[in-house]
Formats: C-alpha cells, sequence, structure tokens
C-alpha cells in the first residue's frame, strides 16, 4: 500500500477507518504498519482507534465537525452551549462542541478537527434531538429546547435568574414555550421543571 495509492484512493473521505481499510487492500498487517508511518509523519491523524483523518495539507473533503462528535462518542449528540449558539440563541463563539452522551463517564477529546467534551445524562434523558447533514456525513443536535433543558439538567440545582441571565439568550422567538414545558414534564426532575418555569416568565417579561 503505497501512499500515492492510498491518498487517491482516500482523499475525498471525510474521515479514514482503518476497518474500511483492511478491506480495501485486503493486506491487515501492511495497512498498520503504514497508518503507523504516516501518523509519525503527520500525513494523517488519529481522531481515536481505528479513526483517522487526512492532515489538513491533503485533505479534500471539508470537516463536519457534528460527525466526527458522533463518532468519537456513540450514541451522543451536540447539546448544551456548542448546540445553542448552532441556533444563534447565544452571542458567544463556542470554540469546543458540547455532547451530551448515556455513557457513564464525562471524556474530552482534543484533536485536528477540534475539541469535543462530552458530558453524561440517563438513558431515559436521551432524546430531542435530529440528525444533521453534509453530503454524506451525519450527525446529531439536540433540539432548541432539548438543548436548554439539558444545560439545566447539567447545572444541577443552580439554575436562578441570574444565571438564566448570564447566558445572554437571543433570537428566543425560535423556542417553542410549549415544548419546553413538555419537555422539562417528560424529564420529570424538579429543579428542571422549576428552571423552565422561570426561563418562560422571563421571556414573556421581555
Amino acid at each position: 500500500m503505497k501512499w500515492e495509492q492510498f491518498y487517491s484512493d482516500l482523499k475525498d473521505r471525510p474521515v479514514i477507518e482503518s476497518q474500511y481499510l483492511h478491506l480495501l487492500y485486503k493486506n491487515k498487517s501492511e495497512v498498520e504498519l503504514q497508518l503507523s508511518r504516516w501518523l509519525k509523519q503527520k500525513k494523517i491523524h488519529r481522531l481515536k482507534r481505528g479513526y483517522y483523518l487526512l492532515d489538513e495539507k491533503y485533505r479534500k473533503a471539508k470537516i463536519f465537525e457534528p460527525y466526527i462528535a458522533a463518532i468519537l462518542k456513540s450514541p451522543s449528540y451536540i447539546s448544551l452551549e456548542k448546540a445553542l449558539e448552532m441556533y444563534h440563541l447565544i452571542p458567544d463563539v463556542v470554540y469546543t462542541f458540547t455532547s451530551v452522551t448515556t455513557k457513564r463517564r464525562p471524556v474530552e477529546f482534543i484533536t485536528s478537527a477540534g475539541r469535543f467534551k462530552y458530558f453524561c445524562i440517563k438513558k431515559e434523558y436521551f432524546w430531542g434531538y435530529r440528525a444533521i447533514r453534509q453530503y454524506d456525513s451525519k450527525g446529531y443536535i439536540a433540539e432548541p429546547e432539548k438543548a436548554i433543558i439539558d444545560l439545566f439538567y447539567l447545572a444541577q440545582k443552580k439554575v436562578d435568574e441570574n444565571y438564566i441571565h448570564s447566558l445572554r439568550l437571543q433570537n428566543t422567538e425560535q423556542l417553542n414555550h410549549a415544548n419546553l414545558i413538555a419537555y422539562a414534564r417528560k424529564m420529570g426532575v424538579p429543579f428542571v421543571i422549576k428552571a423552565v418555569d422561570l426561563l418562560i416568565k422571563i421571556l414573556e417579561e421581555e
């Protein structure tokens, strides 16, 4: 497996999977040897075990970070501050892709594609998200109301008027108040329900 052939075959793939390479080139040991060499030469970069990106100077496919986020930790979906930024609900630029997962411990990946951080929620709270696509790449993002619900839940009872104002929410006309209430009740966590009631009160007074 030579670099020129590898590059010709893979330059248009946003993420390179070693499992796919084993099927493509048949010789598993040679594939792993060459991947190790190209990692040292910085022609490719490891996302996690078995997943790689071409270095930026070789890359033809545009990186779609929600797809990377879904690969690094599954199941997961983008939520919290990053989702709020993506919906233009906050003015801040959030450089870390924040996601929630049902896995038991929080984790953070620092990669050549960016920084990805995962927070834990219970399996029964893992809903309220949708797929987003870029060409053949697919990731997942919370609905706007669920991103807020997740944020309130992970704040662990610290949500008061000052906290809500500190978020500097904007473009709130896109928030569906009925969905906020329904999602909070579906989660069934008293302090989340209380936080949503307070948020709606503040939004209605503005």
